[in-house]
């Protein structure tokens, strides 16, 4: 069976009290030849001694420290720009993999030589599994569920051949924090490539059990980059005028409402 090295993108941010498990959750993998690129986007907590000393017991971790505080997206875009394998996955640095979760994808390549491999994964709170989450597995109805955000999607449960990202120059949109990975998965689509839809389970996402600070998706600020978000990728459909003008009136409508909020 192939072996490919499959690199590991965790960007991080003031996570001290969560990435050591995060890590320890992809070196503990039952498969081993990987690679895990961490970027801090400049923790201003101990993220980055933790990291360190994780590097010093293994050498399959690569340690990104930016100098300012760049935002998610150009984390990882970073990951991408100096990943090594054939493959690559995004880990958020409070999610865990499930023990099993590469050697599943490596036994399956054989079929169809994918681009993207869309998999399971776990929804849990406090510890708890709450839900079992699995893709849509037909490519025109998964791209409708992106669109309308009735799809809820992972980027960790997502694996990428580097080829595809590197020939089709696919970034994440710089200064765009929520949605991001929404678009970037729709821009990847509208390249046309090979899907295939695992019937494994990939990550747990921890919906809850940290500091809920850092998810607070309520304040104004957070609901205008939601609409930005949004908005583009409705821009990024354009090219059907029909599922555009569908989705731009509810967005208008959400800017509306908050320009109002705002004005009070």
């Amino acid at each position: 069976m192939d072996r490919p090295l499959i690199s590991i993108v965790i960007p991080t941010y003031n996570r001290a009290f969560c990435i050591e498990a995060t890590i320890n959750s992809v070196l503990q993998q039952s498969y081993s030849n990987l690679e895990i690129l961490i970027i801090d986007d400049q923790s201003t907590d101990n993220t980055g001694s933790l990291i360190e000393n994780q590097q010093r017991k293994d050498n399959r971790i690569r340690y990104f420290a930016h100098i300012e505080n760049k935002g998610v997206s150009e984390a990882r875009n970073t990951g991408i720009r100096n990943a090594r394998g054939k493959y690559l996955i995004f880990l958020d640095s409070d999610d865990l993999f499930h023990r099993n979760y590469l050697h599943s994808f490596v036994g399956q390549l054989s079929v169809n030589n994918p681009d993207i491999v869309f998999c399971n994964f776990n929804l849990s709170s406090n510890n708890v599994n709450v839900a079992n989450k699995k893709p849509v597995s037909d490519i025109r109805n998964l791209k409708k569920t992106l669109i309308d955000g009735s799809q809820m999607n992972q980027i960790g449960s997502i694996i990428w051949k580097m080829d595809f990202l590197v020939s089709k120059r696919l970034s994440f949109l710089q200064g765009l924090n929520i949605g991001e990975d929404r678009l970037f998965i729709i821009k990847a689509l509208l390249k046309k490539p090979i899907v295939n839809f695992g019937n494994f389970e990939s990550v747990i996402v921890k919906s809850g059990d940290w500091d809920s600070l850092t998810r607070n998706y309520l304040s104004k600020k957070n609901k205008l980059a939601q609409f930005r978000s949004k908005l583009l990728i409705q821009i990024t459909l354009i090219s059907s005028p029909l599922l555009f003008f569908r989705g731009i009136k509810p967005l208008l409508i959400t800017l509306y409402n908050l320009i109002k909020t705002y004005k009070k």
